[in-house]
């Protein structure tokens, strides 16, 4: 059984706090990796994500994982990413705690509420994310998000965007925390070369899934909406190689083809995410 992290050379390592501290409230949902809850740290408002191990308890070598993540992850900061306020082990459990955004996720906006959005407001949306993946692809070496979609990408009440769960799906893959089949969809922002085990994960994977995402943003569609289940995404992808949007109804020509530059089949031939901003940010002009 891992030892607390409070435990390690008698400090409590970069990042981690005392659970005790911690006050878990309302449910705010349930994903492949655990729940989350609104809850307060030291008097201030927080979301804390419970994450839950498979196998009951997590082993020494897999809070090390953490431990290391948990030290990259203070260490980033940008308007566009949530702010990381810290990690805690309540044990079998681990929490990541960020700041709680009030307006919750870019999923809820437009596939839940669907409030209706002016085009500078999607543009705006769209722009942010951008930002935020081309600031994790700036450090060196860079930063891949490796789960970019809309229910990762939360808003404040100004419709303003951050993005979240960055950084942790490797982790959370090699420590075996539970993951449920089919949870929200990842798989419909999956490069091709993510359905081949033996694919190299790099930066372009990000990209494609910002495509999918800027595309989702504007035609209020989930990519392969056509699709209900993974084998269906995969036939489409790997075997008829069509694109998550079959139609651009709704977007402008520029965009589209702004966007197409993105799902390159080949991630070598994909545009990086600092060209991508910049033609996102020449349609606003």
């Amino acid at each position: 059984v891992a030892s607390t992290p409070a435990q390690v050379g008698g400090q409590r390592p970069q990042g981690w706090l005392a659970k005790e501290e911690l006050t878990f409230g309302q449910v705010l949902g349930s994903g492949g990796f655990g729940s989350v809850y609104r809850g307060s740290y030291r008097g201030g408002e927080v979301a804390i994500k419970r994450l839950h191990p498979a196998d009951g308890e997590l082993t020494e070598p897999q809070l090390e994982e953490f431990r290391k993540e948990v030290a990259n992850l203070s260490a980033l900061s940008h308007p566009r990413l949530i702010r990381f306020v810290g990690a805690a082990f309540a044990p079998p459990s681990l929490c990541i705690v960020t700041e709680f955004m009030p307006n919750g996720s870019l999923y809820g906006l437009l596939h839940q509420k669907r409030e209706p959005l002016a085009l500078a407001e999607r543009l705006s949306m769209s722009t942010q994310v951008a930002e935020g993946v081309e600031f994790l692809h700036g450090r060196s070496p860079p930063f891949v998000h490796r789960d970019l979609k809309s229910l990762n990408v939360v808003l404040d009440f100004a419709l303003n965007v951050k993005l979240c769960d960055f950084g942790l799906t490797q982790s959370m893959e090699k420590t075996h925390i539970t993951r449920r089949e089919n949870e929200c969809g990842s798989p419909r922002y999956m490069a091709p070369e993510l359905f081949d085990s033996r694919g190299k994960i790099t930066e372009k994977v990000d990209v494609w899934a910002l495509g999918c995402l800027v595309l989702e943003v504007f035609l209020g569609r989930l990519p392969h909406s056509d699709c209900t289940s993974l084998p269906q995404v995969m036939d489409k992808t790997l075997v008829r190689r069509e694109l998550p949007f079959n139609d651009r109804e709704g977007v402008g020509m520029e965009l589209w083809t702004l966007a197409e530059l993105c799902l390159e089949f080949h991630p070598k031939r994909r545009i990086d995410v600092a060209c991508f901003l910049e033609g996102l940010r020449g349609l606003a002009c």
